[in-house]
């Protein structure tokens, strides 16, 4: 999940698109292949804390739901739903507050409807 390596100068580099790409791509790929044919009702989600970089996530997300519709999975935007009321104090991981946003997030996207009773 990390996109970032720590930078010799003490800070952080972002993990290069094309490392992303094929990282991604290799996790679903293998995922894929573990769930075998009758995975429906598969949900993949970027969720990313306020403090994360506006343009970074935007790449991430980008890359994660392309690769993961293209093995079938179903990928439900997460943008915005934790904010500094739904994270623990880094912002970025989420509180029990936060969790329920992001499991409201997939219920109120239509595509769990045909998943559950």
């Amino acid at each position: 999940t990390d996109t970032q390596t720590c930078a010799a100068d003490g800070g952080y580099d972002l993990v290069p698109h094309d490392k992303l790409w094929w990282a991604a791509n290799d996790f679903f790929a293998r995922f894929s292949r573990l769930r075998g044919p009758d995975g429906a009702c598969t949900f993949v989600l970027v969720p990313w804390g306020p403090a994360g970089l506006a343009e970074n996530r935007e790449r991430v997300v980008g890359a994660v739901s392309s690769i993961a519709e293209s093995y079938g999975l179903t990928f439900v935007d997460t943008s915005g739903v934790l904010t500094e009321a739904t994270t623990i104090q880094d912002q970025v991981h989420p509180t029990a507050a936060g969790n329920r946003a992001l499991a409201d997030r997939v219920l109120d996207s239509g595509a769990a409807a045909s998943c559950f009773a």
